[in-house]
Protein backbone atom coordinates (compact mmCIF):
# COMPACT_ATOMS: atom_id res chain seq x y z
CA UNK A 1 0.00 0.00 0.00
CA UNK A 2 1.33 3.75 -0.95
CA UNK A 3 1.81 5.86 1.86
CA UNK A 4 1.65 9.24 2.01
CA UNK A 5 2.14 11.76 4.98
CA UNK A 6 1.01 15.30 5.42
CA UNK A 7 3.31 17.92 7.46
CA UNK A 8 1.70 19.49 10.70
CA UNK A 9 4.08 21.59 11.23
CA UNK A 10 6.87 23.27 8.54
CA UNK A 11 10.37 23.58 9.95
CA UNK A 12 13.55 24.65 8.86
CA UNK A 13 17.03 24.20 9.74
CA UNK A 14 19.95 24.06 7.66
CA UNK A 15 23.94 23.81 8.78
CA UNK A 16 26.44 23.14 6.51
CA UNK A 17 29.41 22.29 8.09
CA UNK A 18 33.61 22.50 7.47
CA UNK A 19 35.63 19.77 5.44
CA UNK A 20 36.23 17.41 8.43
CA UNK A 21 40.32 18.03 8.68
CA UNK A 22 41.33 17.81 12.19
CA UNK A 23 41.87 20.79 13.48
CA UNK A 24 44.34 22.07 17.02
CA UNK A 25 41.15 22.48 18.72
CA UNK A 26 38.91 19.53 17.76
CA UNK A 27 38.15 17.64 20.82
CA UNK A 28 40.34 14.18 21.94
CA UNK A 29 39.51 12.17 24.67
CA UNK A 30 41.58 12.38 27.47
CA UNK A 31 41.35 13.14 31.25
CA UNK A 32 42.16 16.65 31.75
CA UNK A 33 42.10 16.96 35.23
CA UNK A 34 42.46 14.48 37.92
CA UNK A 35 42.21 14.91 41.79
CA UNK A 36 41.96 13.05 45.22
CA UNK A 37 41.10 13.65 48.19
CA UNK A 38 41.60 11.47 51.33
CA UNK A 39 38.83 10.20 53.93
CA UNK A 40 37.87 7.28 54.72
CA UNK A 41 37.86 6.11 51.17
CA UNK A 42 39.14 7.57 48.55
CA UNK A 43 37.46 10.19 46.80
CA UNK A 44 38.13 10.83 42.91
CA UNK A 45 37.06 13.79 40.60
CA UNK A 46 37.93 15.41 37.74
CA UNK A 47 37.14 16.35 34.32
CA UNK A 48 37.29 14.75 30.76
CA UNK A 49 36.80 15.16 27.00
CA UNK A 50 35.52 13.11 24.34
CA UNK A 51 36.81 12.84 20.47
CA UNK A 52 34.09 11.39 18.15
CA UNK A 53 33.91 7.64 17.81
CA UNK A 54 34.34 5.79 14.34
CA UNK A 55 31.64 5.87 11.92
CA UNK A 56 29.42 2.42 12.04
CA UNK A 57 27.71 1.46 8.79
CA UNK A 58 24.18 -0.12 9.76
CA UNK A 59 23.63 -0.99 6.74
CA UNK A 60 23.82 -1.07 2.94
CA UNK A 61 22.14 -1.86 -0.59
CA UNK A 62 23.38 -2.42 -4.05
CA UNK A 63 24.45 0.49 -6.52
CA UNK A 64 21.97 1.13 -9.40
CA UNK A 65 18.26 -0.53 -8.12
CA UNK A 66 16.50 2.31 -7.99
CA UNK A 67 13.37 3.06 -9.95
CA UNK A 68 15.03 6.23 -11.50
CA UNK A 69 17.51 4.67 -13.38
CA UNK A 70 17.21 6.61 -16.43
CA UNK A 71 15.93 9.77 -16.28
CA UNK A 72 16.71 11.35 -14.37
CA UNK A 73 19.97 9.96 -14.15
CA UNK A 74 20.80 11.99 -11.65
CA UNK A 75 17.59 11.87 -9.01
CA UNK A 76 19.32 11.14 -5.65
CA UNK A 77 17.15 7.77 -5.34
CA UNK A 78 20.06 5.28 -5.48
CA UNK A 79 20.42 4.51 -1.77
CA UNK A 80 23.91 2.76 -0.68
CA UNK A 81 24.68 2.65 3.09
CA UNK A 82 22.95 4.13 6.15
CA UNK A 83 25.86 5.01 8.74
CA UNK A 84 26.20 6.56 12.48
CA UNK A 85 28.53 8.51 14.13
CA UNK A 86 28.99 9.21 17.99
CA UNK A 87 30.12 12.94 17.52
CA UNK A 88 29.61 13.55 21.65
CA UNK A 89 28.64 11.98 24.42
CA UNK A 90 25.32 14.37 23.16
CA UNK A 91 25.36 14.06 19.31
CA UNK A 92 25.02 11.96 16.68
CA UNK A 93 25.66 12.15 13.33
CA UNK A 94 23.33 9.87 10.92
CA UNK A 95 24.54 9.66 7.29
CA UNK A 96 23.18 8.11 4.37
CA UNK A 97 25.52 7.49 1.34
CA UNK A 98 23.90 8.20 -2.06
CA UNK A 99 24.66 7.36 -5.53
CA UNK A 100 23.67 9.69 -7.57
CA UNK A 101 22.99 13.12 -5.87
CA UNK A 102 21.97 15.77 -8.27
CA UNK A 103 25.42 18.08 -8.56
CA UNK A 104 24.19 21.47 -6.67
CA UNK A 105 22.13 19.71 -3.69
CA UNK A 106 19.02 17.98 -3.43
CA UNK A 107 16.48 17.35 -5.87
CA UNK A 108 12.86 19.14 -4.54
CA UNK A 109 10.90 16.15 -6.02
CA UNK A 110 12.89 13.47 -3.97
CA UNK A 111 12.69 13.05 0.14
CA UNK A 112 14.81 10.77 2.37
CA UNK A 113 12.95 9.07 5.16
CA UNK A 114 14.75 6.91 8.06
CA UNK A 115 12.93 4.95 10.91
CA UNK A 116 14.25 4.67 13.95
CA UNK A 117 13.15 3.42 17.37
CA UNK A 118 14.91 4.63 20.47
CA UNK A 119 13.85 2.39 24.02
CA UNK A 120 10.13 2.57 23.33
CA UNK A 121 10.03 6.05 21.41
CA UNK A 122 10.05 5.49 17.39
CA UNK A 123 10.83 8.72 15.26
CA UNK A 124 12.01 9.17 11.72
CA UNK A 125 14.95 11.46 10.10
CA UNK A 126 13.79 13.10 7.20
CA UNK A 127 15.06 15.43 4.57
CA UNK A 128 13.21 17.46 1.62
CA UNK A 129 13.71 20.50 -0.54
CA UNK A 130 10.86 22.29 -0.45
CA UNK A 131 10.40 24.64 -2.76
CA UNK A 132 8.07 28.00 -3.05
CA UNK A 133 4.90 28.04 -5.71
CA UNK A 134 7.13 30.18 -8.58
CA UNK A 135 9.64 27.96 -7.65
CA UNK A 136 7.51 24.92 -8.41
CA UNK A 137 6.26 26.19 -11.48
CA UNK A 138 9.65 26.66 -12.78
CA UNK A 139 11.78 23.89 -11.30
CA UNK A 140 9.17 21.02 -11.89
CA UNK A 141 6.55 21.59 -14.36
CA UNK A 142 9.21 23.35 -16.83
CA UNK A 143 11.91 22.17 -15.64
CA UNK A 144 14.10 25.03 -16.53
CA UNK A 145 15.99 24.57 -13.39
CA UNK A 146 16.61 20.79 -13.16
CA UNK A 147 14.47 20.32 -10.08
CA UNK A 148 17.21 21.66 -8.03
CA UNK A 149 15.01 24.58 -6.04
CA UNK A 150 13.93 25.67 -2.69
CA UNK A 151 15.68 25.02 0.62
CA UNK A 152 16.84 22.21 2.13
CA UNK A 153 14.86 20.85 5.02
CA UNK A 154 16.00 17.91 8.23
CA UNK A 155 13.33 17.54 10.83
CA UNK A 156 12.44 14.97 13.05
CA UNK A 157 9.00 13.53 12.95
CA UNK A 158 6.88 11.87 15.22
CA UNK A 159 4.26 10.58 13.12
CA UNK A 160 1.13 9.08 14.54
CA UNK A 161 -2.70 8.44 12.82
CA UNK A 162 -4.79 11.09 13.03
CA UNK A 163 -8.01 9.94 15.04
CA UNK A 164 -10.16 11.97 13.15
CA UNK A 165 -9.22 11.70 10.06
CA UNK A 166 -6.95 8.67 9.75
CA UNK A 167 -4.66 10.82 8.03
CA UNK A 168 -0.74 9.74 9.48
CA UNK A 169 0.37 13.29 10.45
CA UNK A 170 3.41 14.49 12.08
CA UNK A 171 5.08 16.81 14.53
CA UNK A 172 7.69 18.03 13.37
CA UNK A 173 11.17 19.61 14.89
CA UNK A 174 14.17 21.34 12.89
CA UNK A 175 17.36 19.29 13.07
CA UNK A 176 20.71 20.77 11.08
CA UNK A 177 22.37 18.81 8.47
CA UNK A 178 24.24 19.14 5.41
CA UNK A 179 24.40 17.58 2.18
CA UNK A 180 27.85 16.52 0.54
CA UNK A 181 28.93 15.15 -3.10
CA UNK A 182 27.83 12.08 -2.12
CA UNK A 183 25.79 11.89 1.05
CA UNK A 184 22.86 13.54 3.09
CA UNK A 185 23.58 14.25 6.91
CA UNK A 186 21.47 14.97 9.99
CA UNK A 187 23.02 16.39 12.70
CA UNK A 188 20.97 15.25 15.94
CA UNK A 189 21.59 16.39 19.65
CA UNK A 190 20.12 14.39 23.21
CA UNK A 191 18.21 18.05 23.93
CA UNK A 192 16.76 17.52 20.31
CA UNK A 193 15.90 13.92 20.26
CA UNK A 194 15.84 12.95 23.72
CA UNK A 195 14.86 9.33 23.44
CA UNK A 196 18.71 8.73 21.59
CA UNK A 197 20.14 9.16 25.70
CA UNK A 198 18.70 5.71 26.09
CA UNK A 199 21.49 4.27 24.59
CA UNK A 200 20.68 1.58 21.92
CA UNK A 201 18.89 2.41 18.61
CA UNK A 202 17.18 0.01 16.27
CA UNK A 203 17.57 1.31 12.97
CA UNK A 204 13.89 0.72 10.65
CA UNK A 205 11.79 -1.45 12.75
CA UNK A 206 8.75 -0.20 11.58
CA UNK A 207 9.86 0.51 7.66
CA UNK A 208 13.08 0.52 5.56
CA UNK A 209 14.89 4.19 5.29
CA UNK A 210 13.55 4.96 1.94
CA UNK A 211 14.41 7.49 -1.24
CA UNK A 212 10.66 8.81 -2.52
CA UNK A 213 9.19 10.93 -4.45
CA UNK A 214 7.76 14.08 -2.45
CA UNK A 215 5.81 17.33 -3.35
CA UNK A 216 8.12 19.53 -1.74
CA UNK A 217 7.65 18.80 1.74
CA UNK A 218 3.94 18.84 1.79
CA UNK A 219 2.83 15.33 1.31
CA UNK A 220 5.54 12.34 0.77
CA UNK A 221 6.10 8.72 0.35
CA UNK A 222 8.01 6.94 2.98
CA UNK A 223 8.14 3.54 1.12
CA UNK A 224 10.59 4.02 -1.53
CA UNK A 225 7.59 4.95 -4.08
CA UNK A 226 9.58 6.18 -6.98
CA UNK A 227 12.77 5.88 -5.56
CA UNK A 228 14.54 2.89 -4.11
CA UNK A 229 14.70 1.46 0.06
CA UNK A 230 17.19 0.07 2.03
CA UNK A 231 16.42 -2.49 4.70
CA UNK A 232 18.30 -2.95 8.12
CA UNK A 233 17.24 -3.63 11.67
CA UNK A 234 20.74 -3.59 13.42
CA UNK A 235 21.26 -1.83 16.48
CA UNK A 236 23.58 0.87 17.39
CA UNK A 237 24.57 1.49 20.72
CA UNK A 238 25.53 5.07 21.38
CA UNK A 239 28.41 5.17 23.96
CA UNK A 240 28.51 7.30 26.94
CA UNK A 241 31.74 8.97 28.05
CA UNK A 242 33.20 7.13 30.92
CA UNK A 243 36.20 7.39 32.81
CA UNK A 244 38.16 4.25 34.68
CA UNK A 245 40.36 4.24 37.95
CA UNK A 246 42.42 3.00 40.10
CA UNK A 247 45.69 3.13 42.66
CA UNK A 248 48.96 1.46 43.30
CA UNK A 249 52.10 2.10 45.33
CA UNK A 250 54.15 4.60 43.85
CA UNK A 251 56.85 3.72 41.31
CA UNK A 252 54.16 1.05 40.19
CA UNK A 253 53.98 1.59 35.94
CA UNK A 254 50.75 3.70 35.10
CA UNK A 255 50.26 1.30 32.74
CA UNK A 256 50.26 -1.21 35.04
CA UNK A 257 47.88 0.22 37.45
CA UNK A 258 44.62 -1.64 37.33
CA UNK A 259 41.61 0.11 36.77
CA UNK A 260 39.20 -1.02 38.93
CA UNK A 261 36.21 1.34 39.35
CA UNK A 262 34.69 2.51 36.22
CA UNK A 263 32.09 6.12 36.57
CA UNK A 264 29.98 7.84 33.57
CA UNK A 265 31.43 11.65 32.96
CA UNK A 266 28.62 14.26 32.68
CA UNK A 267 27.52 14.04 28.62
CA UNK A 268 27.13 18.07 28.79
CA UNK A 269 30.47 19.15 31.27
CA UNK A 270 32.67 15.88 31.02
CA UNK A 271 33.39 15.94 35.16
CA UNK A 272 33.38 13.12 36.87
CA UNK A 273 33.49 11.18 41.00
CA UNK A 274 33.62 8.45 41.85
CA UNK A 275 35.67 6.46 45.53
CA UNK A 276 38.57 4.03 46.06
CA UNK A 277 38.82 1.88 49.32
CA UNK A 278 41.50 3.62 51.31
CA UNK A 279 44.77 1.48 51.38
CA UNK A 280 47.12 1.35 53.91
CA UNK A 281 49.58 4.49 54.91
CA UNK A 282 52.28 5.37 51.98
CA UNK A 283 52.42 6.49 48.87
CA UNK A 284 50.99 6.13 45.93
CA UNK A 285 49.81 6.83 42.28
CA UNK A 286 46.30 7.51 41.35
CA UNK A 287 45.30 6.61 37.54
CA UNK A 288 42.45 7.59 35.41
CA UNK A 289 41.59 6.78 31.36
CA UNK A 290 38.83 8.22 29.77
CA UNK A 291 37.00 5.73 27.26
CA UNK A 292 33.94 7.24 24.73
CA UNK A 293 32.95 3.75 23.12
CA UNK A 294 35.47 0.58 22.09
CA UNK A 295 38.84 1.99 20.93
CA UNK A 296 38.24 5.40 21.63
CA UNK A 297 40.49 5.49 24.76
CA UNK A 298 42.70 8.24 26.25
CA UNK A 299 46.32 7.78 27.27
CA UNK A 300 46.38 7.35 31.02
CA UNK A 301 47.12 10.28 33.77
CA UNK A 302 48.53 9.77 36.55
CA UNK A 303 48.37 11.89 40.27
CA UNK A 304 50.37 11.28 43.26
CA UNK A 305 48.28 10.45 46.81
CA UNK A 306 49.59 10.38 49.89
CA UNK A 307 47.23 7.88 52.59
CA UNK A 308 48.72 9.14 56.40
Amino acid sequence: MKRSRVLATFAIGLSLFGSGIARADDPVTEVTELNATVGSSIAVSGKATFAPGLKVKVTEDGAGDHTLTQVPADSGTDLLSASITAVSPRKLDFELEIGDLPEGGMDEIINYNWPMMAGESSFDLNAHSQATGAELTCGVVFACTGGNVGGTRFSLNVCAPDPNTGQETCAVSPLTGEITATSVIWHATTAEVPALAGGDLTIGPDGNIAASLSASGITWYTNGNGGDTMGGDLDFFFPSGKVSFGIAPAGTDVDAVALTSTVKASASSGNFTGSLAKPAAGSYILVAQACFGTGNCSARLSSPVSVA
